[in-house]
């Protein structure tokens, strides 16, 4: 019975090891072949926050320069005063801010950082906005810096032989166990 929990465990770890590897080769193939253009996952773009304006750590919307966030495309109509939006700003590098006023198809946003510049910005269309951002990957730029370094490639690659031998050995520890009991038992 512990030996066959501990093989359906192992494809379990071994499957979810190989998930996590295709979707970071997906997003890494992505960002290489189209740096202009926001990696999209399942229905989500990705973006990777590039300044403060976001930030307030008394509000739940908080976003810190380095976070990754998943921002989903909503009809027009949907977007309402109080969701953090990301938006085109025609420049190549979009915005995130928190919708403030909404007039018809006029959209006004604003950061939500006291200590920066508190001014709203510029009144746009709606059809300006990209999406609405649904999650946050909190310091993604971190993490990855980490991951890409020598000592993060180590370390992961040393993490998933450990996970697939463990595995291994237990399995081996648990043959002989039963080989042994069944030696006694003749």
């Amino acid at each position: 019975m512990l030996k066959t929990i501990i093989k359906i465990f192992e494809k379990i770890l071994f499957g979810l090891f190989i998930i996590l590897i295709i979707i970071f080769g997906y997003y890494i193939i992505q960002r290489v072949t189209n740096k202009d253009k926001p990696a999209k996952m399942f229905g989500y773009y990705l973006y990777e926050v590039s300044s403060w304006s976001m930030y307030n750590e008394e509000s739940e919307h908080s976003l810190s320069k380095g976070d990754l966030i998943f921002v989903k495309k909503l009809k027009d109509d949907e977007y309402q005063v109080g969701m953090v939006v990301t938006y085109d700003t025609g420049n190549n590098i979009p915005t995130t801010h928190m919708i403030i006023d909404r007039s018809g198809n006029t959209i006004t946003t604003q950061g939500i950082n006291k200590e920066g510049n508190t001014s709203s910005d510029a009144p746009f269309d709606v059809s300006k906005i990209i999406g609405e951002v649904q999650g946050v990957y909190r310091n993604y730029r971190s993490h990855m810096n980490l991951i890409t370094s020598p000592l993060g490639i180590i370390l992961v690659l040393g993490i998933g032989f450990i996970i697939i031998e463990g595995t291994t050995i237990i399995n081996k520890k648990l043959n002989k166990n039963n080989d042994n009991k069944e030696l006694k038992e003749e």
